[in-house]
């Protein structure tokens, strides 16, 4: 067996396959699990924050449309309430009667219209009805919270009422009169 030379053809090659590395494969799948895990709960979260500022704002909102009727129920004047609150004249007076006081981030009203418009975070609307009977008038305070940033959302609504007798003349003398 000398002469005998021995080829290796195509088929009868002896070839070694790489051997696989699973733990990089298991790294990668891992990693994109984590990845993906976190894009969402820092969506949470950021949904979560803006939830959040929207109830603090409308809260505060909610808290000075309360303090502006107990103010209205002491007397029935809507403008001595809005003033009492929110300073001298920073509200604003539409045609049909509503007074509107826009606030911005920190809750303190915003007068001038450009600015209201840009800044403002929540509008608060009060319009007034009267109702005159015989003995006094019932006087009734429709109040709205509406959130700019929502697009104009009303978030609130509230109506008090306070009712001012009048002085009836009975042709009588009181006993202070004498």
């Amino acid at each position: 067996m000398q002469g005998v030379i021995v080829l290796k053809g195509f088929f009868n090659r002896v070839t070694r396959k790489p051997p696989v590395n699973l733990f990089f494969l298991e790294l990668i799948i891992v990693l994109l699990f984590f990845s993906i895990s976190g894009a969402i709960i820092l969506k949470v979260f950021a949904s979560a924050s803006v939830v959040t500022e929207r109830g603090s704002v409308t809260e505060r909102a909610v808290m000075n449309v309360q303090s502006v009727s107990e103010i209205y129920s002491a007397d029935g004047d809507l403008a001595g309430a809005l003033d009492m609150l929110f300073g001298n004249g920073r509200y604003t007076i539409d045609g049909d009667n509503t007074y509107s006081v826009c606030l911005g981030n920190d809750m303190q009203p915003i007068i001038t219209e450009d600015i209201r418009e840009r800044y403002g975070k929540v509008r608060i609307d009060f319009s007034e009805r009267l109702t005159k009977g015989l003995c006094g008038e019932m006087r009734e305070l429709d109040s709205k919270v509406i959130l700019l940033a929502d697009g104009g959302t009303e978030v609130y609504s509230q109506t008090s009422a306070v009712y001012l007798p009048t002085a009836i003349d009975t042709g009588k003398e009181t006993a202070d009169a004498r």
